[in-house]
């Protein structure tokens, strides 16, 4: 699979990993200001943003990243389409 349908595909697996973590009560690396609202739009998506840098591999981790964790505040194609 070519690795933008991959980043694609990923990206659209994990959009909303974060719910699980909020809902688990994880606490998020970062501040959950007004700040990370206009940024994220939604904690869950903090909480994503989180979870792809610990656990998606290097290669793959900046595209994926930017695609679901501002799936709510897109910031390119990608996340938009997420």
């Amino acid at each position: 699979m070519a690795d933008s349908a991959f980043e694609a595909a990923a990206a659209g697996l994990l959009h909303d990993i974060g719910k699980f973590a909020l809902r688990a009560g994880v606490s998020a690396t970062q501040v959950w200001d007004s700040e990370a609202g206009k940024l994220f739009g939604h904690k869950h998506a903090l909480l994503t943003s989180d979870f792809i840098s610990q656990f998606v591999p290097e290669r793959w981790r900046k595209s994926i990243h930017a695609a679901a964790a501002f799936h709510h505040c897109p910031q390119d194609l990608l996340s938009a389409a997420v």
